[in-house]
């Protein structure tokens, strides 16, 4: 989905001050004193908000607030319903705050703290989360002797705030032209005329009603509201794009994990919103999870400036597409068989028979529109990737059609299942080279029947085990053969599903994008590998160091292969081929490899 990770710098980005602490760099004083001058330039102004991906933090400058309430010269980090992090710099509380409240607050941080006048100290409290979702008592953490739970808590945490702050001082030094990107690409005309298309007036037109609020393009959701009153009030014209943001955690409502952006037409009388990020006569808002109220967008928010230009053109050509193709989303397991595809002959299968005489004339005529089609949109996704490695951007999406019919993909899709129903080896290779896996086609129908992979772990004999969402009544644990085509039930204790591994020298890491990324030693990505949904785990073989796999939140196990060279019909710029592809699916009675 819609990428939350910073790609590759570019030469031509403008200078960070020498100070810019690198994101891979540890926490200190030092650091902490940039971020706030980076986020807080302004001495008036004591906070300064943000998120990206999961991830929320609140920059503090030392005040007493309107309550009562001090705050250090400090940094607040959760990492949501895992940790939570407070760091600042001793010695910062206000002069004015009272003395129950600043010192004593400073002692229980940090009782055995070092002089206030030590210019490298940091203090630094965290807690993590229990199965129930609820918070545990606040610990000391000393970041020169942390514990290995504390560190990797720590520094995915930590290095998002850095991202994020240092595009936002690149944003500011460059002139803000991710701001000027977004204006120049957004009017009030522009978003009436997405409001007023067909798909808004006459089949979701109505924001009261969770079906008919909006419809989901490829993986993300969009919603426009007509102009008019609603809920007792005057309202403009609106759009809404949202995608899958992380997963939910104990205690969260069904789907909260959405992040969403908003953008208003303002009523000639309305107030304009605070900031300089909006358009003119327009509103943009933000939210992180469901749960959460919008928010203006902040003109510093150059992550999601970027990010929503980037979603808005694709929406804007998705649209477009659907407009010159009409076509519901539909879910495929319902249409009819009328594009005949299946085996000729029936099996058993002879070994030598040519794929023609297997798959039939309409498969093989099919095959080569599919794989043209597949090398194509995997050309233009690591072109986007190309043009969009902005340092500490927001990563390449695809603005690109497939010209694939819901009943082609229906069609193939039955094929697949019945090679894989035969569990011959051979010929689901045959099938696979005939046939790639289409991430894009298939994302509506995985995201309304897949089952959230929760975990993988490789066992010796080259078997591969994989935990399923256990809120659902099916089988929860699955044990994928070697050979990756026999499935079948299994019973094992659910273990920690890892994000990340360190594999010769390269960091590996997943995210909400959908995306495994190779880093070097400096933390700079060299690769991506895109799996079309939110990734949730990742494993690697014990056996074999070139074997890799993920899981994602819409029900598939990825089994990716290290060769010699990248496949022209993958989204990625690695040398990862997917060697077998498991879904789990609700509309099925078993899953099925692909």
């Amino acid at each position: 989905m819609p990428a939350l990770h910073p790609p590759a710098s570019r030469a031509s980005s403008p200078a960070l001050s020498a100070d810019a602490p690198h994101p891979d760099s540890a926490p200190s004083a030092q650091a902490l004193r940039w971020l706030l001058r980076v986020a807080l330039p302004d001495k008036g102004r004591h906070k300064a908000q943000g998120w990206w991906g999961q991830v929320d933090f609140v920059v503090t400058r030392s005040h007493v607030d309107a309550d009562g309430d001090a705050f250090h010269d400090g940094l607040f980090i959760t990492d949501w319903k895992r940790h939570d992090f407070w760091l600042s710099l001793p010695g910062s509380a206000p002069a004015q705050a009272r003395r129950g409240l600043a010192l004593g607050w400073w002692r229980q941080l940090h009782p055995a703290a070092r002089s206030a006048d030590d210019g490298d100290a940091l203090l630094c409290q965290w807690r993590s989360y229990d199965a129930m979702g609820a918070s545990q008592d606040w610990r000391d953490l000393d970041l020169q002797d942390a514990g290995p739970q504390a560190r990797r808590a720590l520094a995915p945490a930590w290095g998002t705030v850095l991202r994020y702050w240092r595009a936002a001082e690149r944003e500011r030094r460059a002139g803000r032209p991710a701001r000027a990107r977004l204006h120049a690409a957004l009017s009030q005309g522009s978003v009436a005329a997405l409001a007023r298309l067909p798909i808004f007036v006459e089949h979701f037109n109505d924001w009261s009603d969770p079906e008919r609020a909006g419809c989901w393009l490829e993986d993300v959701w969009v919603g426009a509201r007509q102009a008019g009153w609603h809920a007792g009030a005057r309202r403009g014209a609106a759009l809404k794009l949202s995608w899958r943001n992380g997963q939910e955690r104990a205690g969260d409502a069904e789907d909260d994990a959405h992040a969403c952006y908003q953008i208003d037409l303002l009523e000639p009388s309305a107030v304009p919103p605070p900031g300089t990020a909006h358009p003119p006569g327009l509103a943009l808002s933000y939210s992180q999870r469901q749960s959460d109220a919008r928010v203006p967008l902040p003109a510093d928010a150059a992550l999601h400036l970027r990010h929503l230009a980037v979603l808005l053109r694709r929406v804007e050509r998705l649209l477009e597409h659907q407009q010159r193709q009409p076509r519901a989303d539909v879910d495929l397991a319902a249409l009819p068989p009328d594009l005949a595809l299946g085996l000729h002959p029936p099996p058993p299968h002879m070994p030598q028979a040519s794929d023609q005489e297997l798959f039939g004339a309409a498969a093989m005529a099919l095959s080569r529109d599919w794989q043209a089609a597949t090398r194509g949109w995997a050309a233009a996704w690591r072109a986007q990737c190309e043009r969009a490695g902005e340092a500490d951007g927001g990563a390449a999406l695809l603005a690109q059609h497939d010209a694939r019919t819901p009943r082609q993909s229906a069609a193939v899709l039955r094929l697949a299942r019945q090679v894989h129903a035969l569990g011959d080896a051979g010929l689901s290779e045959r099938f696979r080279r005939r046939f790639a896996f289409a991430p894009s086609l298939y994302a509506p129908h995985a995201a309304r029947h897949g089952r959230r992979v929760q975990a993988l772990q490789w066992l010796d004999d080259g078997a591969l085990l994989c935990w399923l969402d256990e809120a659902e009544a099916a089988g929860a644990c699955w044990r994928i053969a070697a050979c990756g085509l026999r499935v079948a039930p299994a019973a094992a204790p659910t273990p920690r599903a890892a994000r990340s591994l360190e594999l010769q020298g390269l960091a590996l890491r997943i995210d909400a994008a959908g995306d495994v990324t190779g880093c070097g030693a400096d933390g700079v990505p060299l690769w991506r590998h895109h799996l079309g949904a939110a990734a949730s785990c990742l494993a690697q073989s014990p056996a074999d160091s070139a074997l890799l796999a993920a899981g994602t939140v819409d029900g598939a196990v990825v089994l990716l292969q290290r060769r010699s060279a990248p496949d022209a019909l993958l989204t990625a710029t690695s040398r990862y081929h997917e060697v077998r592809r498991v879904l789990f699916w609700r509309d099925a009675p078993v899953p099925f490899a692909w």
